[in-house]
């Protein structure tokens, strides 16, 4: 928890998410049951949608711990769960839940509610003995504490509520009216319609954003939500105050955030296109059908909620447990580690900043007794935005310690700041350095840099660019991150495919260069590098602004966590690397911050390094008689000071609000000298008063803590780590204080409340206020790895590039069998045999290793060396490892990975096709039914992949095979769904070029996919062997053999058709796999070759749950013989595959020669433009389309002669 500490008061109420759902487990296979943290969880949202819309879900065993800062997030969600239980009227929990003023029936129920909450939360026994206590847990008593204080606050608003005549009753409601007012004025000068889009995904592009405005308009005016039930008619008129928006831990009084919209929180795609059983939706939805929209998908998730509730109590092997965690998510996450790695539930760590009690997990839950023992490693983090305000290099260091080490394991993290950059520059910005050189620090990978393609998708976050843009708005770029261990699958026969050991590699590198590296990450994440590139005017004042909101998240002590992170990870001799390191930032011309005095403290208290003034014999030479420290016998190198804030300028900071803020400011200590200050952010700050004893050196206090916080009258009590030279008479402090430190977008607001920079400042002898201690803070505990961590794991070396990036791995492999050692002696050929994107064999006479590496690798690039008198083979790649995905051609484009008891998927996710939306389709060709979805699919292939493709001759091509599969896989779905004027039926034949049709796809529906952002085919898939491809053939009409109602491949390309298929069965599966399933003797697919009659599905799931195609009659035959399956787009990472070009390498279209994609109009021209009810296609490509020959020829000649595929 060693983040920089922001003001409190700054900060909105932010009671209902800005973003739409996610589904939490779609990485994991139905048979898996799910250990979940969300930290930052917000809302239940997520949880209510995960529950309903999940795969399996219904039957799995679901535990999931949900942390948050703000305590009164996690009361309002606790109301929600426990009324679901109830079995109180979706319409009532609703509008309890989401409505700003409540009717009278709702404030009774509520009132009654809350007595009964009140009730049983007065200890954690009587909870836990309660009808709730089942299902939902608390991780601490103190959490319990937290948030139970809310519900006497909540009790009297309400009772208040019902008898309005009282002076009381009517100061509460003047004052929640007022503010209410206040921000609905902010809402009306503010128009951001980017959520409302966000929303609307995928169908991002086409949204009228003013209904969704609209809605937020009428929530703000009457507060309530516009549904088809309230719009037309009269509003109630007796409406009270709804006091669940009205308090929080800091404040008393309504601080609801502007941008707070009810129908944002959920997918209001499903009412924008026309949907089986839902009359009302289509393109010209309203705002009220937007509410209705979302009101409806509460509903059905509230349902879901209480089923999987009955099931608790019928005691089922299915459970659902949700726990609480009321303080920050970095304590949560240090506590856990200690907890799981020392088996110890009383921890020394803060829950909160604010807060001097410790994290004690109840032994319930946590302890060695406990009935259903709480997860302290999980399968799945997801950490909401949480990484905005403690930033994602602290997130992802202190949350990967709890993944469990299993392929599926998954950590999701969101960012969503302003920003002027790409994705993939917005990422780097982030971390600090290069994606994959920071990953193989971190231990975990961003999926786009394991894997080639992705099933989400992000391509609605390109619509909103262009629209803000369009707009001349700053860009608020929404980036979700799937974090993962990376693993070798090896595709097909391997009987076992998954190499995870459970131990990262140890690094092995030159110690100039680490130190190089690691001075790089300090100047991005200290903001000089920043500095420095902006008085060469290499940096603009956006991204200088850009940076320094990043900067603010961090201070030293998070960059010295970074480095016992990095000890843990490598093999040199760190001695050296931390000199050079300091002799780095020491060298003449360095632009160090003020603060450096900070980052050598933090160092020698974490046992990195001590440097000079740090050492006892040179404090002891600056020490003179009647000095600070006049008495001691010995002066250590860091002492720990303790400052007493007066209440009244802790009033003066509560002026301040996030109406006039803008950016919460953060608060540092600073001591003074007269040539400089030195500025300290690693500070523990809480209200109370100090009761001391002892003198000198002997002196000691302690901290009566004041539970009140900010809403007391306590002063504020701050703790922070300095070196004890300073305070020598050679260090000439003169003063200690507590300051401000400012950005772009509050520093007026602080310059004109007087509080820019320092806001108190006193004397080191003041012994009213200030307090010198011997003894160091023990809070701050660093977060690293078992002492023996880093020598039990393969070594690889590695070399940086000029770019402090890493640019080479080499794994040498020692030969130590005798048998071996005489084969290679011999003179044995060694064979080097690529099996895996991140996997080398290698082997010859006796001897066979996989050498696997932690990230994609160009095999192409490989050199091996033979030492046959050192007895050792190495292999050496060197590797643009940001680039190489997407260039490159995968050995597995769907990893699929094996256990003995399940298969996973590893980059396409999960999906109840039974839940998600049908859309009505209309399979004529008079006009274009969905242009949505055209536009949604040509997002497929990224530009540079484009560009790519177009850039080879056309005999080369052919190698392009992921380029191909996308596009018909585009072909595919477009001509199924009927968003083209094609006369296609509900099947469509994959075909070979050699052997003819291979599969038959016989569609069910086209459905919204919600968690994805896109759509998928609901089909079932024959494959046809050579018999039933002549069965087929002689049953269908003789039009269906030919383009456009085939897909037609090249010979490569059916590889990567029959890798996709199992996943795409996969991801749908209600069956369950058996015993003698094909995929455990065979691999996954079932044969990897190219032969028609192996088909590359298992058997389990033939014939089961089929839909629509199992009451065919025509095809009853092939019932037995079909698996259902959800065919979705693939999409290129757009973190990786759309970067920009340097000037090297960008490749020389000529003008016309490579157009981009998304200009063939599947409804226009592609030469004249004319909307013509019959256009001819492409009959090589099935790309452009023609109003006539003389069109065709005219388009043939000036440009597509020479980009036909």
């Amino acid at each position: 928890m060693g983040h920089p500490v922001t003001l409190s008061p700054t900060k909105y109420f932010q009671p209902i998410g800005e973003t739409p759902p996610v589904c939490l487990t779609d990485h994991l296979a139905p048979e898996l049951d799910a250990e979940g943290l969300l930290l930052g969880c917000g809302d239940p949202r997520s949880i209510l949608f995960t529950i309903h819309h999940g795969l399996n879900n219904d039957k799995r065993s679901i535990d999931f711990t949900c942390c948050d800062v703000e305590s009164a997030v996690l009361a309002r969600n606790i109301i929600l769960f426990t009324l679901i239980a109830d079995d109180a009227s979706n319409t009532k929990a609703w509008q309890i839940f989401y409505h700003l003023l409540l009717e009278l029936d709702s404030v009774r129920i509520l009132l009654v509610h809350c007595r009964k909450l009140y009730a049983a939360s007065k200890s954690l026994a009587t909870w836990n003995a309660s009808r709730y206590g089942r299902f939902l847990r608390f991780c601490t008593a103190h959490s319990l504490a937290e948030i139970s204080k809310f519900y006497p606050l909540y009790i009297k608003d309400l009772t208040l509520a019902l008898n309005p005549q009282s002076q009381e009753a009517a100061t509460v409601s003047n004052k929640y009216f007022d503010r209410m007012a206040e921000t609905k004025v902010k809402v009306n000068h503010t128009k951001d319609d980017t959520a409302v889009a966000r929303a609307a995904a995928p169908l991002t592009s086409f949204v009228k954003t003013t209904s969704g405005f609209q809605g937020q308009q009428f929530y703000w005016s009457f507060g309530i939500t516009m549904t088809r039930d309230n719009y037309d008619t009269k509003l109630p008129t007796e409406l009270r105050a709804n006091p669940l928006f009205g308090y929080t831990s800091v404040r008393s009084g309504f601080n609801v955030c502007p941008r707070t919209n009810p129908i944002v929180s959920y997918s209001i795609a499903p009412e924008l296109v026309r949907v089986k059983g839902n009359p009302y939706s289509g393109p010209k939805a309203s705002a009220a059908d937007l509410g209705q929209c979302a009101k409806d998908q509460f509903s059905s998730w509230c349902e879901s909620f209480r089923k999987k509730i009955r099931r608790i109590d019928l005691n089922e092997k299915s459970r659902l447990v949700i726990r609480f965690f009321a303080g920050d998510a970095l304590a949560l996450c240090q506590a856990l580690h200690i907890t799981a790695t020392e088996k110890e539930m009383k921890t020394s760590v803060r829950a909160g900043w604010w807060s001097l009690q410790e994290v004690d997990f109840c032994d319930q839950d946590y302890g060695p007794n406990a009935k259903v023992p709480a997860p302290v490693k999980f399968n799945l983090i997801d950490t909401s935005t949480v990484s905005d305000d403690v930033g994602l290099v602290n997130l992802v260091i202190a949350a990967t310690p709890l993944l469990q080490r299993k392929p599926w394991s998954v950590l999701h993290t969101h960012t969503f700041q302003q920003t002027t950059t790409l994705e993939a520059k917005a990422l780097e910005e982030r971390l600090f350095g290069h994606v994959s050189t920071m990953s193989l620090f971190f231990g975990v990978t961003p999926t786009s840099h394991i894997y080639h393609t992705a099933s989400h998708s992000k391509k609605d976050e390109e619509a909103i660019l262009i629209h803000e843009l369009a707009e001349h708005r700053p860009w608020h770029f929404r980036q979700r991150i799937s974090w993962k261990f990376p693993a070798t699958i090896v595709l097909g026969s391997s009987p076992l495919d998954v190499e995870l050991d459970g131990i990262s590699p140890v690094l092995v590198c030159e110690e100039h260069q680490l130190a190089e590296f690691l001075n790089s990450v300090f100047m991005k994440m200290s903001l000089e590098d920043a500095f420095i590139r902006g008085m060469k005017r290499e940096v603009s004042q956006g991204d200088m602004d850009t940076l320094q909101r990043i900067s603010l998240r961090y201070n030293h002590a998070n960059f010295v966590d970074f480095l016992v992170l990095v000890k843990s990870r490598v093999q040199v001799n760190w001695e050296e690397v931390m000199a050079y390191l300091v002799d780095l930032l020491l060298r003449p011309g360095a632009v160090l911050t003020r603060d450096f005095e900070e980052l050598f403290c933090q160092l020698h208290v974490r046992g990195l390094y001590t440097y000079t003034t740090l050492k006892t014999g040179y404090i002891q030479r600056q020490r003179t008689p009647g000095d600070i420290f006049h008495g001691w016998r010995e002066v250590p190198p860091v002492v720990t000071i303790v400052l007493k804030i007066p209440r009244i300028i802790v009033n003066r900071l509560l002026e301040l609000n996030p109406t006039n803020i803008g950016l919460p400011p953060v608060i540092y200590c600073d001591m003074a000298t007269p040539k400089s200050t030195h500025a300290f952010f690693s500070i523990l700050p809480t209200f109370g008063d100090v009761s001391v004893t002892g003198r000198g050196e002997y002196l000691d206090c302690s901290i009566n803590n004041d539970p009140a916080g900010w809403k007391g009258a306590s002063p504020m009590i701050v703790a922070f780590e300095a070196p004890s030279y300073l305070l020598t008479s050679s260090g000439l402090v003169r003063s200690i204080g507590l300051a401000i430190r400012s950005s772009q977008e509050n520093s007026a607001v602080l310059k004109e409340k007087r509080l820019f920079g320092s806001v108190f400042r006193t004397s080191p002898a003041d012994q009213g206020h200030v307090f010198i201690l011997r003894r160091t803070m023990a809070a701050l505990e660093p977060f690293q790895e078992p002492s023996s961590f880093g020598n039990r794991g393969p070594r690889i070396s590695v070399e940086f590039s000029q770019g402090n990036k890493i640019s080479t791995l080499t794994i040498r492999e020692t030969i130590v069998a005798n048998e071996a050692v005489v084969s290679l002696t011999k003179g044995a050929t060694v064979n080097v045999q690529p099996i895996a994107d991140t996997c080398l064999r290698i082997s010859f006479k006796n001897f066979a290793k996989n050498l696997v590496y932690p990230l994609p690798i160009q095999t192409q690039k490989t050199v091996t060396r033979v030492a046959r008198k050192s007895l050792y083979v190495s292999a050496y790649i060197r590797s643009d490892f940001e680039n190489i995905l997407g260039t490159y051609p995968s050995m597995n484009l769907f990893p699929i990975s094996r256990t003995p008891t399940s298969f996973n998927l590893q980059n396409v996710h999960y999906l109840n096709l039974d839940m998600l939306p049908l859309l009505r389709l209309h399979f004529t060709h008079t006009d274009e039914k969905f242009p949505w979805l055209l536009d949604h699919l040509q997002r497929m292939c990224s530009m540079t992949e484009q560009l790519h493709f177009f850039n080879k001759p056309p005999t080369a091509r052919a190698q392009s095979t992921l380029a191909f599969f996308k596009f018909n896989l585009t072909h595919l779905i477009s001509c199924l769904s009927g968003a083209v004027p094609e006369k296609v039926k509900n099947m469509m034949l994959i075909s070979s070029p050699t052997t003819g049709p291979r599969y038959a796809i016989f569609l069910n529906g086209l459905r919204l996919d919600i968690t994805g952002q896109t759509v998928t085919l609901d089909t079932c898939v024959v494959h046809l062997t050579r018999e039933l491809a002549s069965l087929v053939e002689s049953r269908v009409e003789p039009e269906l053999l030919r383009l456009p109602n085939i897909v037609a491949t090249i010979d490569q390309e059916l590889l990567v058709w029959r890798q996709a298929l199992p996943a795409f069965a996969e991801r749908c599966r209600t069956w369950a796999h058996g015993p003698f399933c094909e995929y455990r003797e065979f691999g996954i697919p079932v044969s990897a070759d190219d032969d028609c009659e192996i088909s590359p599905l298992c058997s389990c799931g033939l014939g089961k749950n089929l839909d629509k195609f199992g009451s065919l009659q025509e095809w009853e035959d092939l019932r037995p013989l079909a698996t259902r399956v959800a065919i979705g787009p693939t999409f290129s990472f757009g973190t990786r595959t759309d970067r920009k070009y340097s000037a090297e390498e960008s490749p020389d279209i000529g003008g016309s020669t490579a157009p981009d994609f998304t200009s063939y109009s599947f409804t226009k021209c592609a030469q004249c433009g004319s909307a013509a009810k019959k256009l001819k296609t492409c009959a090589k490509c099935l790309r452009p389309r023609y109003c006539s020959r003389e069109c065709q020829k005219l388009h043939w000649k000036s440009a597509h002669k020479t980009n036909c595929l």
